[in-house]
Parts: C-alpha cells; sequence; structure tokens
C-alpha cells in the first residue's frame, strides 16, 4: 500500500537532501509506503514561470541518497510543463495519476 500526500514546505525531502523548498510555488508530493519504507517525490524543477518538468526520485528504506528514476517513469514530452500561468496542472494532474496506476494501491490523503 502507498499513501499519497502533498509535501510540505520543507528545505530537503527526508534523509535524501534533495531540495525542495515549496517547488517554485507548485509544490511537492510523495507516496510512501509504511509496509516497506520506501518512498517516491514528484519534484518540479522550476516555476511556473519558467516552465520545467517534473522529476521523481526513489528513497529505498535505511538509504540515505534519493534515485532520480525519472526517466523510468516518464517520457520527456509528457512530465514538461510549459511556463505559462495554468500551464503546469494538467501536467502535474496527469504525472500524480501515472505514478499512483503505476505504483497501484494508493490512498491519498488531502491536507485540511
Amino acid at each position: 500500500m502507498w499513501i499519497h500526500a502533498k509535501h510540505g514546505d520543507h528545505k530537503t525531502w527526508a534523509a535524501s537532501g534533495i531540495p525542495t523548498g515549496n517547488g517554485g510555488g507548485i509544490g511537492n508530493f510523495q507516496w510512501l509506503n509504511p509496509a516497506g519504507g520506501g518512498a517516491y517525490l514528484l519534484h518540479p524543477t522550476g516555476p511556473w514561470e519558467r516552465g520545467g518538468e517534473y522529476e521523481l526520485y526513489y528513497l529505498r528504506p535505511g538509504a540515505e541518497t534519493a534515485i532520480n528514476v525519472t526517466r523510468q517513469f516518464f517520457s520527456e514530452e509528457k512530465n514538461s510543463y510549459p511556463a505559462e500561468p495554468d500551464g503546469w496542472q494538467d501536467v502535474l494532474n496527469r504525472c500524480i495519476a501515472h505514478v499512483s496506476q503505476t505504483l497501484g494501491n494508493v490512498i491519498t490523503i488531502t491536507p485540511l
């Protein structure tokens, strides 16, 4: 089972050292496996004003360094977003849906 939630505005993700901040205003999203201990983080490379792409990182249980698995999940045109006010949202939704479907058995938690 995987739990999907928005990652807070922390400076780094878990023990990985990946600088996350608030993802350029877009935010970061994570999938956590409480039983197995693994985790994924979907992170935008830039704010919407600049455009960019969503990168996906995997943190193995007990590891201190996350692995970039973006190309194992997405082709470049599937995770890139344009420098437009609303251009990032559809791409984000598509990326979240693709990761959730690939992982399977995902419970989504929405902050109150």
